[in-house]
C-alpha cells in the first residue's frame, strides 16, 4: 500500500543556518509539497475505502431494525491542498469535495402481539461532501531525524443520503434520522482517526528507518540535520552536514563548506545543493588514512608495456628508459603510485575541476624473482570533468587531463621527462582515466525516495555548488488510484 507519509517526508527529512554552513541543502517548494499531496490523497482514499463501520441497530415503537455488512463502494477524494504555516513550524492538508458511497443490507420486523412482519433490503448511503483539515507538526528527533506528528484533525460532513431498496417508506423513515445521525458521527471520528493513523503511525515508522548517514566502506557519508527543517512562505528549506568520514574514525576535516548562494527561484519542486565540501572531505579523509594508493602492474595495462624488453613492433618501457633492458633484461615494471597530498575538487561555472598529486616510485621484476628500485618521481595531475543528472544520480565523466613530473630519485642514472610521461599517459588513458569515468557514471545517488524520481531535471554549475533544480514524478502513482470502485455485491 502506498504510504501517505514518505512522499511528503522523503523531501522535508534531507533554513537559514548560521552557525556551521551545510555540505548539502534542499528546498521543496509549494509546487512540490502539493504534488506530494496528490500523491498522499491516493493513500487516503485506500484508507477511507476500508473504513470499518459498525453494524447499526435500533427500534422505533413496534418496529426493530438493523442494518449490516456496511462497506465502501465508492470513495473520491478530488482536492487536496498543503500550506506551509511558516509559524508554527509546521504544514496544514486541507482535502475537500470528497465523497463515500456506502452500500448495507437492512432489516426490520414489525411486531404487535402475534404478528411478526419482517422487511428486508439493501441501502446506498451517499456522504458528500467531506472535507478534513490536518495540521502537521514537524521537528527533530534525538538522532537528527526529522520527527513528523498530527497536531490537530477536523472533518466536515455535509450530507447523508440515503437510498433505500426494497421495504416500504412507511417502516424506512421511522430509522432513517437515526441512521443518517449515527453515520455522520461515526464517519467524523473514523476519518480522522485514519488520517492521524497515517501520519503519526505510518509517518513515525518511515522516518525511524530513515538513515543519517550512509556507508561507502570503507568511508561513512554523514547527511544528519544541522538543523529543524526551516519554513518559508513558499517552500521549506533543511540543510544537512554532507561531511565524509573514516568508517571508524569520525576526525571532522579542517575546512568548512563554503557559501551556498541564495536562489529565489521556486518554479520547480525540488532544489538540491550539493557542495564541492563533501568530495574534498573525502579526499582528505582518503589522504588521511592512507587510502589513495595504487600497485600499477602489467594487468592494468596493455600488454608489453611495463616490459623492459621488447617485442618489436610492441613498444614497452625499455623503448623510453633504455638502461631497463641491459641492467634488467626480460623483465616488468611496477609503479608504486603514493597521493603526496590531499586532491582538491572545484566546483566553478566553468566547469568541475580535480587536482591531484602523487609520488610515484618505479620497481623492476626480475626472472630470479628480485625486485630492485629503480626511480621516483612526483607527478601533478590535472583533471577537467562535465556532470549530468541520469536515472535519479548525478554522473559525469572526464574531459580533459594534463600531468606534469619531476624525477626526485634516480637508482639508473638519468631519465628522461618525456619518456615518463609517455609512459604514464598510457596508464591513464588506457587504464587510469576509464576507472575514473566508470566510477563517475555509476554515478552519485541522491537523498531520494524509492518511490520517487526526478522529472525535467536542470543542473546548474556555480561556484562550490552543483545546483539540481527538478519536478518529480512518484514511480507508481495512477490517477485511477485516487477513485476506488470496487466490486460488492450486497445481498
Amino acid at each position: 500500500m502506498v504510504s501517505l507519509v514518505p512522499p511528503i517526508l522523503f523531501l522535508l527529512a534531507v533554513g537559514q543556518v548560521i552557525a556551521i554552513s551545510p555540505g548539502h541543502q534542499m528546498r521543496l517548494t509549494k509546487k512540490g509539497l502539493n504534488y506530494a499531496g496528490t500523491v498522499a490523497k491516493a493513500d487516503l482514499t485506500e484508507g477511507l475505502r476500508l473504513l470499518q463501520i459498525p453494524n447499526q441497530s435500533g427500534s422505533s415503537g413496534l418496529i426493530s431494525w438493523s442494518v449490516s455488512n456496511i462497506q465502501s463502494r465508492f470513495v473520491n477524494v478530488p482536492t487536496s491542498i498543503i500550506n506551509i504555516t511558516p509559524g508554527q513550524d509546521g504544514l496544514t492538508w486541507s482535502l475537500s469535495s470528497i465523497r463515500i458511497d456506502l452500500m448495507a443490507n437492512w432489516i426490520a420486523e414489525y411486531h404487535k402481539g402475534w404478528v411478526n412482519m419482517p422487511y428486508s433490503g439493501s441501502v446506498d448511503i451517499d456522504v458528500q461532501p467531506i472535507s478534513i483539515s490536518v495540521t502537521i507538526g514537524i521537528g527533530e528527533d534525538q538522532a537528527s531525524r526529522p520527527s513528523i506528528s498530527t497536531q490537530g484533525c477536523s472533518a466536515n460532513i455535509g450530507s447523508v443520503i440515503i437510498t433505500f431498496i426494497g421495504g416500504t417508506p412507511i417502516i424506512w423513515n421511522l430509522f432513517k434520522a437515526t441512521l443518517e445521525n449515527n453515520v455522520r458521527n461515526i464517519l467524523r471520528t473514523q476519518i480522522c482517526t485514519v488520517v492521524i493513523n497515517k501520519i503519526n503511525v505510518n509517518g513515525e515508522a518511515a522516518l525511524a528507518k530513515m538513515k543519517v548517514s550512509v556507508e561507502i566502506d570503507p568511508f561513512l557519508l554523514d547527511y544528519s540535520l544541522l538543523e529543524p527543517v526551516n519554513f518559508t512562505a513558499d517552500y521549506l528549506q533543511s540543510f544537512h552536514r554532507g561531511e565524509v568520514y573514516w568508517n571508524d574514525d569520525k576526525r571532522e576535516s579542517p575546512f568548512s563548506p563554503g557559501l551556498i548562494p541564495a536562489l529565489s527561484d521556486v518554479s520547480n519542486m525540488l532544489y538540491l545543493w550539493l557542495t564541492e565540501y563533501t568530495a574534498n572531505t573525502f579526499a582528505y579523509t582518503a589522504q588521511q588514512h592512507g587510502f589513495l594508493r595504487y600497485n600499477l602492474t602489467q594487468k592494468d595495462l596493455p600488454p608489453g608495456t611495463l616490459n623492459t624488453s621488447c617485442s618489436l613492433p610492441t613498444k614497452c618501457i625499455g623503448s623510453f628508459i633504455p638502461q631497463l633492458p641491459n641492467l634488467y633484461p626480460n623483465s616488468s615494471v611496477e609503479i608504486r603510485i603514493n597521493s603526496s597530498q590531499t586532491p582538491q575538487f572545484t566546483v566553478a561555472t566553468s566547469g568541475l575541476s580535480l587536482m591531484m598529486f602523487a609520488d610515484l616510485t618505479l620497481y623492476a621484476h626480475t626472472p630470479n624473482g628480485s625486485t630492485p628500485y629503480l626511480l621516483t618521481f612526483n607527478m601533478s595531475l590535472y583533471l577537467t570533468g562535465e556532470v549530468s543528472v541520469a536515472n535519479d544520480k548525478v554522473v559525469g565523466y572526464i574531459t580533459s587531463y594534463s600531468i606534469k613530473i619531476g624525477v626526485i630519485k634516480s637508482a639508473i642514472g638519468d631519465v628522461s621527462g618525456t619518456a615518463l610521461t609517455y609512459i604514464l599517459n598510457v596508464a591513464l588513458e588506457t587504464f587510469v582515466i576509464p576507472k575514473f569515468n566508470e566510477m563517475a557514471q555509476a554515478g552519485f545517488e541522491l537523498p531520494l525516495s524509492g518511490d520517487i524520481k526526478l522529472k525535467d531535471s536542470k543542473l546548474t554549475l556555480l561556484n562550490n555548488v552543483l545546483l539540481i533544480s527538478t519536478d518529480l514524478q512518484y514511480k507508481t502513482l495512477d490517477e485511477d488510484s485516487l477513485m476506488f470502485i470496487p466490486e460488492i455485491q450486497v445481498s
